[in-house]
C-alpha cells in the first residue's frame, strides 16, 4: 500500500461513546481494540503490536 501523495497534518481523534457503556466489559474491549489499530497504523507498526490499554481513551 501506498501512502497518501501530500503532505497533510496530523488531526487528532478520539472516541466517544454514551456514559452507560463505560463499564460495559464488551463495549470497553472494543475501545481497547479500536485504540490498539489506530496507534499502530499512526506510528506505523503494522503487526499491531503497538501499546496495549494505557488507561486512557486518548489515541
Amino acid at each position: 500500500m501506498s501512502g497518501i501523495p501530500l503532505d497533510l497534518p496530523r488531526l487528532p481523534v478520539g472516541q466517544a461513546w454514551h456514559a452507560r457503556h463505560d463499564a460495559d466489559p464488551a463495549h470497553r474491549w472494543l475501545r481497547q481494540e479500536i485504540r490498539q489499530v489506530a496507534r499502530s497504523l499512526a506510528t506505523g507498526d503494522r503487526d499491531g503490536a503497538g501499546d496495549q490499554y494505557a488507561g486512557s481513551d486518548a489515541v
